[in-house]
């Protein structure tokens, strides 16, 4: 118990270190794919468009290894809904079974009166798909993974909030891992397969997918026997919502808009004014959510305003929205962040995660604005 105790403890102090720094790597990418996104729309040169074009691509790979790390940090937003396992694990089992290849059987069983769980179905898929994937790299030659779902017992859910959970079991008959490997399986970058073979993010994305949920991740490992993880997840209640979902406007466009920006981060703060003013908008920008205020609060002439969540000082982005909410509150406000999981503070405004598409940004805020003008 110790010695679980220990590993959790690493992996959680893990977490609070791979999401400071997938932070700081997304403004980073904000500074690179605006800026990218600038030249874009204003260099007609042939020659330019293929180095800008690969620059979005691999603004793109890191946007989605940050994505990786917040995961495992329980810092991504995430789209929960309402799963059904007798229907969704069946479906989960083809892409699986494609995964394994024909040398590996795959059995599923779904305990009769299962209960519904609550999360994001597109994580979960992954999270099997990983797992299948270790299975795979575990099996040498022929052989069989189980994936089993059941309402779990009060066994099970020692360690979490109480509450009431399903638990998801992924079986595999392969070599098995010692018990050192075991303890260090779900943090990041850590990988018994050569570098080669990739960044060894499946099983941290595991672990983050189960902790974001109000959940956990498992294993259980025996050198030459096998491998079994269990995700145990809670179950769907009257209190879990189902998000709603903003689809980009036709015909959008930002032409005249005033737009109030604050971000701490200088460059990135100058290259989304000057992407911002590509698109027609008039921009003031501050550094400081406290010096944005008095402005705007002195003269409320903007059309919207865009706002970083973590700034320094003593006011953020969330509590500069709920205050224009209060005086305000015909002027919207849209929060953007390198902290994905910071749209669970924002209530109820609008959110984009760094780095951002220019046609997403521009749908957002032509949305609010529109909106903002029909109330």
């Amino acid at each position: 118990a110790e010695q679980r105790l220990s590993s959790v403890q690493r992996v959680e102090a893990l977490g609070r270190l791979t999401g400071g720094v997938a932070h700081d790597f997304n403004n980073l990418l904000g500074v690179i794919s605006n800026s990218a996104h600038l030249m874009q729309r204003r260099v007609t040169s042939p020659e330019l468009a293929a180095p800008i074009a690969a620059t979005l691509r691999a603004v793109e790979t890191g946007s989605r290894l940050t994505q990786h790390l917040l995961r495992f940090a329980g810092r991504q937003s995430v789209r929960p809904r309402t799963v059904f396992l007798a229907e969704s694990l069946p479906e989960l089992g083809e892409l699986m079974k494609s995964v394994l290849g024909s040398r590996i059987a795959l059995s599923i069983d779904v305990q009769p009166n299962t209960e519904p769980i609550f999360v994001d179905p597109s994580e979960l898929e992954l999270s099997l798909i990983n797992l299948a994937l270790n299975a795979r790299d575990a099996i040498p030659e022929r052989g069989q993974v189980w994936v089993r779902a059941t309402n779990a017992d009060r066994h099970d859910a020692v360690g979490l909030p109480p509450g009431e959970y399903v638990v998801i079991t992924v079986t595999d008959d392969g070599s098995g891992i010692d018990e050192a490997t075991a303890e260090r399986v779900f943090e990041p970058f850590f990988s018994t397969k050569s570098s080669e073979q990739g960044s060894g993010l499946g099983l941290s994305q595991v672990y983050g997918f189960c902790q974001q949920a109000g959940g956990v991740a498992r294993l259980d490992s025996t050198p030459g026997l096998g491998t079994t993880v269990s995700l145990l997840l809670p179950m769907k209640n009257a209190r879990s919502t189902e998000p709603g979902v903003l689809l980009p406007a036709e015909g959008a466009s930002l032409e005249g808009a005033r737009v109030l920006l604050i971000d701490d981060n200088e460059e990135l703060r100058q290259v989304t004014a000057a992407l911002l003013m590509s698109y027609g908008c008039a921009v003031e920008a501050f550094s400081r959510a406290d010096e944005a205020l008095r402005r705007v609060l002195r003269s409320p002439d903007f059309d919207v305003v865009l706002t970083d969540v973590l700034m320094p000082g003593g006011m953020d982005g969330v509590a500069l929205a709920r205050r224009l909410r209060q005086d305000l509150p015909q002027l919207p406000v849209v929060l953007i962040s390198g902290h994905s999981g910071d749209v669970a503070l924002t209530d109820g405004f609008r959110f984009l995660r760094k780095p951002c598409a220019p046609e997403a940004l521009v749908a957002v805020l032509f949305d609010a604005i529109k909106t903002a003008r029909a109330a």
